[in-house]
């Protein structure tokens, strides 16, 4: 598993991705719990993305406030 953190003046980005055999799509796509992540991270006006193709990769994207109010 390899984790990693970028900051730069746009905001911050988390990448999780492992090597296993990733999830199945039901669950990327329709599940309760990755309704809820995609749910809360709209709520701090953040993106999530996920992709299963040679393990799992989760990408969460937060902007930071300055880039937030240039978008405005």
């Amino acid at each position: 598993m390899v984790i990693s953190l970028h900051c730069d003046p746009t905001g911050v980005r988390i990448r999780v991705r492992d090597s296993g055999s990733g999830l199945p799509h039901t669950v990327c796509k329709g599940s309760l719990r990755m309704t809820l992540i995609r749910a809360l991270c709209q709520q701090i006006g953040s993106r999530c993305h996920f992709t299963t193709d040679n393990g799992t990769l989760f990408l969460l994207e937060v902007p930071t406030a300055a880039s937030v109010s240039a978008m405005a």
